[in-house]
């Protein structure tokens, strides 16, 4: 599995083999009652809405279609995607950090 930098630093100490994700968070599934709303895993970068209408408001519009990694050629390149990803990520953790308090 290849990893993705998260910092500035990581970048430096990259030897094209490394990327950091939320360790330890399963993937999981954000539900209404018995209706999947959207698949996430963080290890994957993976944000998939499957019902778009019980996305949480907060979530709306936030969450950002992801660039095939396999398509990455350029630092640029790799700099939006994680762009992207950090994005998406701070998305779902700060509704779930509000959600949860």
């Amino acid at each position: 599995m290849v990893k993705l930098p998260r910092t500035e630093t990581d970048f430096e100490k990259m030897d094209g083999n490394e990327v950091t994700g939320m360790d330890g968070v399963k993937p999981f599934t954000i539900m209404r009652k018995d209706t999947a709303v959207m698949r996430v895993d963080f290890d994957a970068f993976k944000y998939e809405v499957l019902n778009e209408k019980y996305l949480p408001y907060p979530m709306r519009g936030r969450l950002q279609k992801l660039p095939d990694s396999r398509r990455i050629k350029s630092s640029y390149d790799m700099t939006q995607f994680m762009i992207a990803v950090r994005k998406n990520e701070e998305a779902v953790v700060s509704w779930l950090a509000g959600y949860c308090s």
